[in-house]
């Protein structure tokens, strides 16, 4: 798990007010998981729908814009973050992808990842980074997974 790597582990979330400058030597991978790089919209307004009923209700009444915040729908937050960092820094990106796809559903998605962190699973990846060893610096970004990091990122930080 990291071993020879400087390794910066990093939520995108503290990185939005950070400006990160790397010393031009440094190898640095951008690896991130998204909702979007992991389902199939099988019906995209129910998708969109679904969501945005789900935020309405948490807001009272404040509808978010499911569609431009981290969501079903690329690019999402965490791809656009993980850009920015890579216009910055000249690193690699890599998203994280599992075997077993996601719903694209709201309710289906909050329950297969309740019952990811329950269970402490750690989905299949569908690939991973084969020279890890050769990065200096590492960035993780994901979304908020059910009030913490999606299962998959784990198996991504226990893999690698």
């Amino acid at each position: 798990m990291y071993t020879s790597a400087k390794t910066v582990i990093l939520s995108f979330f503290l990185l939005v007010s950070t400006v990160f400058t790397a010393a031009a030597s440094e190898r640095i991978l951008i690896a991130y998981f998204t909702w979007a790089d992991n389902t199939e919209i099988i019906d995209r307004d129910k998708a969109i729908s679904d969501a945005n009923g789900h935020v309405w209700s948490m807001e009272r009444g404040n509808v978010v814009d499911t569609t431009t915040t981290a969501s079903v729908l690329p690019p999402g937050n965490t791809p656009r973050l993980a850009s920015w960092i890579q216009d910055r820094t000249g690193g690699d990106l890599f998203s994280i992808r599992v075997v077993d796809q996601y719903s694209c559903y709201w309710d289906e998605i909050l329950e297969r990842a309740s019952q990811e962190k329950n269970r402490r699973a750690r989905p299949e990846l569908k690939e991973g980074v084969s020279n890890i060893d050769d990065y200096d610096v590492v960035f993780l970004g994901f979304p908020n997974w059910w009030y913490t990091i999606p299962m998959a990122e784990a198996t991504y930080v226990e893999t690698h």
